[in-house]
């Protein structure tokens, strides 16, 4: 009933709520709707634009209890009358709770739409900024005197001063208590971040070491391989990981290999300064594809790709996605 609500442009006022409520609609009453638009027409015929969205409202709200045809109003109500149940507050909380059930309060009540006044001491809502599709409920806080119009500027709404704590209550509350949730979710959104960054770096470490002791394995008669060595500790911006010999005959490095690790299909990050390396290295610079799930397994070797930059990042066969741009200026303000 929410989104039907939505999209009625005309709703009752106070007046009209309430006389719907506690003059036709007394306590023990049931009657159909035809009898109710009747009555209401003969009191106002004003009723004529806004009775269906009226009773909708209140069906929504569960202000009214509809059965076997007919409507009669919600018992909970015996305790208040035309006034009390606004000013009291509890036609505003089930308002509120409205909004919250189908989570749009921070779509209708948020830092843009809710502002506060030093000079009026008053909180207030900026028309502009409230939701097209919020209209309805708009009209309704305005209708019901929670919100009021300023006399000199039509585009600001003020919350009435009988309202003011209850307005805190229910909404800059809530604000609040929404806002310090999002925050705790960044903070874990932030956690989880770096404790994935510190598994991957623990991987990368995992598959460089792979990747040396490889190296020394299959150079083990080399006269010089106690050379072969992990750099990227050291050395961070060298554009690969590992210095080694291409042979057992080769004596001077020209092996530069770049380790990445992948589980399932093959995919891997690829920085702007490893592509750089490769393209002066050509067929000497090497990447190395290790495969998690296969790096313990006895005899296994990993995906050896000599020049990259010709085989991989010229080649249309390796689909590539950017996931981040650089933006800078040239002095120029």
């Amino acid at each position: 009933m929410f989104k039907e609500l939505l999209n009625h442009n005309q709703i009752g006022t106070k007046v009209e709520i309430g006389y719907i409520l506690f003059d036709i609609l007394k306590s023990d009453t049931s009657k159909s709707i035809d009898d109710i638009k009747t009555q209401c027409l003969h009191y106002s015929y004003s009723f004529g634009n806004c009775f269906n969205s009226t009773i909708l409202l209140l069906k929504t709200l569960e202000l009214v209890i509809y059965e076997k045809g007919k409507i009669r109003r919600n018992p909970d109500l015996d305790i208040y009358g035309r006034d009390s149940l606004f000013d009291s507050g509890f036609f505003f909380e089930k308002i509120i709770g409205l909004l919250e059930l189908n989570q749009q309060f921070m779509d209708f009540f948020n830092s843009n739409t809710v502002k506060f006044s030093v000079d009026k001491e008053k909180y207030y809502l900026r028309d502009s900024h409230i939701p097209i599709k919020h209209s309805t409920i708009k009209r309704i806080l305005i209708n019901t005197d929670l919100l009021l119009k300023d006399p000199n500027v039509r585009t600001i709404f003020y919350v009435n001063d009988k309202y003011h704590g209850l307005f805190n209550k229910l909404v800059i509350d809530k604000m609040k208590t929404t806002a310090a949730l999002l925050k705790q979710k960044r903070q874990l959104s932030l956690e989880n971040l770096k404790a994935r960054q510190k598994a991957q770096e623990e991987l990368g470490l995992q598959a460089e070491l792979f990747v040396l002791a490889y190296e020394k394995r299959r150079l083990s008669k080399h006269p010089l391989s106690g050379m072969i060595s992990r750099i990227s500790e050291d050395h961070t911006n060298a554009g690969y990981d590992i210095e080694s010999f291409n042979d057992v005959e080769t004596i001077l490095i020209n092996r530069f290999i770049e380790v990445k690790s992948f589980s399932g299909n093959v995919s891997f990050y690829w920085s702007s300064n490893e592509i750089e390396t490769a393209k002066e290295k050509k067929d000497q610079y090497y990447i190395y594809l290790v495969n998690r799930e296969d790096i313990g397994k006895p005899g296994y070797n990993p995906l050896m790709i000599s020049d990259p930059y010709k085989n991989i990042f010229e080649n249309s066969h390796w689909h590539r996605n950017v996931e981040s741009y650089k933006f800078y200026t040239n002095g120029v303000s």
